[in-house]
């Protein structure tokens, strides 16, 4: 990150930007790069939002976190996976890869056979592949390339904010204004990435509990910190049937690094 003095970072694009991608991260994965999971329906997952494999015949964000270190650093993506024999099924740009109902790009990963030929890793009756990834080795492998690997970290960086650029391009349902304009400050873009990363359908469903919570009166450019502070209370009240996205969404609002005034939030989208 370029050095820029310590008043100069209330404003400053990527300080604005590091901080939201630091709450949420510190919930995900508490502050610590090479904190893995390997315990649930994903079957693994690392990094900033704990991007998964996937279980079962479904396919998750992990595939396209390596996809996009494969097309950013090939050296790194080889080191990480590709020496393995493995690798995602798309190359990053492919717009298949891209979720509209959800908002996420996701991929599976394939295979290299002893004749040579790719396979996508796959989940039959008879054998689920996917749970190699749970074993120590994989475990060990994918956690010291979170340590070691420094274009992975920075990979996590650009999934990171791609993420937060396409929440604030959507539109609120049935309503002619985006997120952007709804969601101005840090802590707001905070607890609707929060949102995202646990329930990322809900933003685009009508009838789920965070959009039916409505939105402040008036246009969205008259709004103040006033709307905001409706806008929170609308999220947290909206969280009381998620115990868990609940507390982390408290988590989020209640972290001090955050800016709360209202279009506190400055985007960085350099290079994306």
């Amino acid at each position: 990150m370029a050095q820029v003095p310590a008043a100069a970072r209330v404003t400053d694009p990527t300080w604005s930007t590091y901080r939201v991608l630091a709450a949420v991260g510190g919930v995900e994965m508490i502050n610590q790069f090479d904190a893995l999971n390997a315990y649930d329906y994903g079957v693994i997952s690392l990094g900033l939002f704990h991007w998964i494999l996937g279980g079962g015949k479904g396919k998750g964000e992990l595939g396209a976190l390596l996809a996009l270190l494969r097309a950013r650093d090939p050296t790194a993506f080889e080191s990480v996976m590709g020496r393995f024999g493995l690798r995602p099924t798309r190359q990053w740009g492919d717009p298949l890869m891209f979720d509209e109902a959800l908002g996420t790009y996701n991929c599976e990963l394939e295979m290299r056979r002893a004749d040579g030929l790719w396979d996508v890793v796959s989940t039959t009756k008879s054998a689920d592949e996917k749970q190699w990834f749970r074993g120590w080795c994989w475990f060990y492998r994918l956690q010291m390339a979170c340590r070691t690997n420094e274009p992975l970290r920075r990979v996590m960086w650009e999934m990171g904010r791609l993420r937060i650029r396409n929440i604030l391009a959507l539109r609120w349902p049935d309503q002619d204004v985006t997120f952007a304009q709804i969601f101005t400050s840090e802590r707001l873009v905070a607890m609707i990435l929060r949102w995202h990363v646990n329930r990322p359908a809900d933003l685009q469903n009508p009838e789920s509990r965070l959009i039916t919570r409505g939105l402040p009166a008036g246009s969205p450019a008259n709004w103040s910190d006033a709307e905001d502070a409706v806008l929170e209370a609308n999220i947290v009240a909206a969280s009381e049937s998620y115990d868990q996205l609940k507390t982390s969404i408290d988590e989020v609002r209640d972290n001090e690094t955050l800016a709360h005034a209202h279009e506190s939030f400055y985007p960085d989208w350099s290079g994306l």
